[in-house]
């Protein structure tokens, strides 16, 4: 990489946003400092109050690279949300990647990425499969998941997202064009699902089948990663399933199928129901049999653990 400054080189904004990962975080910075290729790097750290020693530990790289990292701190916790949305808005190069801070990167992820969106300027984003691992670093799986590798498409539209949350990469693989990302915000959560989808009627989105990243499985903080916040992610999901249906009506059918078989697998799962089943209901008649079946075959093939 190229931490100073040439305006012949493509700049790249890497967008980090961390909680209490005082065990991940120097690893996360590490793989990031450390990719391979000719390219401007900025990298913007939003700590969200760690309680531990995150923020030391990032002061650290900081105070090494004060060219290059930016650290957001905040006087009081903001949230996920807030975060993301804080750190992403301040990202100034022309490609922008996201990397939550327990999870890592191997050295050509950037590179990968970054080729093939020079080489076509019709692409708005890109994500690729992933190691699942552990806290020792062991592989113990693949996301989306080894089959799903295999059978998922490459190329994603803005009607495969509306109809499949499962088609929508792991966050910390997402590469996007800084100029594609424009969306209204009408929630007070936000989800990746919800950033993706309108970054995808901006141009095309690509799901490659290389794995250039590894995706941290463990008790860590996280939007989706203990039953409280499984439900925050469903009822999230919901609102902006609605909100496709209400102001992207071109896509009313895939939502609505979205949110029926989201609504199958919540009941399978005992997860609150509250806030989906009377938008399924509402819409059921905007459900298509077809696009349901497709919508739950995505997600079982990533819920496989094959």
């Amino acid at each position: 990489m190229n931490v100073s400054s040439d305006s012949e080189k493509p700049k790249i904004s890497v967008c980090v946003v961390t909680y209490n990962h005082e065990a991940y975080i120097e690893k996360c910075l590490s793989s990031i400092l450390s990719q391979k290729g000719e390219f401007e790097l900025e990298v913007i750290i939003g700590d969200d109050c760690s309680t531990d020693n995150t923020k030391q530990l990032i002061a650290k790289f900081s105070d090494k690279y004060p060219s290059t990292i930016k650290v957001i701190n905040y006087q009081k916790n903001v949230g996920p949300t807030e975060n993301f949305l804080n750190v992403h808005s301040q990202a100034t190069g022309e490609f922008v990647c996201h990397c939550d801070g327990d999870d890592y990167w191997y050295p050509n992820k950037i590179t990968t990425q970054l080729n093939l969106m020079i080489a076509d300027s019709s692409i708005a984003q890109i994500w690729h499969c992933t190691y699942c691992v552990d806290d020792s670093n062991s592989k113990i799986g693949v996301f989306p998941s080894r089959i799903a590798r295999i059978l998922y498409p490459e190329s994603i539209s803005s009607s495969d997202i509306a109809l499949s949350y499962a088609l929508v990469g792991h966050h910390s693989s997402q590469m996007y064009r800084r100029k594609a990302r424009i969306f209204k915000r009408r929630t007070e959560v936000v989800l990746d699902y919800w950033i993706a989808f309108n970054i995808s009627k901006n141009g095309k989105s690509l799901y490659l089948k290389d794995i250039l990243s590894a995706y941290r499985v463990t008790e860590s903080n996280s939007v989706t990663r203990n039953n409280s916040a499984k439900r925050v992610t469903v009822d999230s999901l919901t609102e902006h399933l609605k909100d496709i249906v209400q102001y992207d009506q071109e896509y009313e059918t895939q939502a609505a199928s979205n949110a029926y078989a989201r609504l199958i697998f919540s009941r399978l799962r005992g997860h609150d129901l509250s806030v989906i089943k009377p938008f399924v209901l509402l819409t059921k008649n905007k459900v298509k049999y077809f696009q349901l079946l497709k919508s739950m075959w995505f997600t079982s093939l990533q819920k496989i653990k094959l």
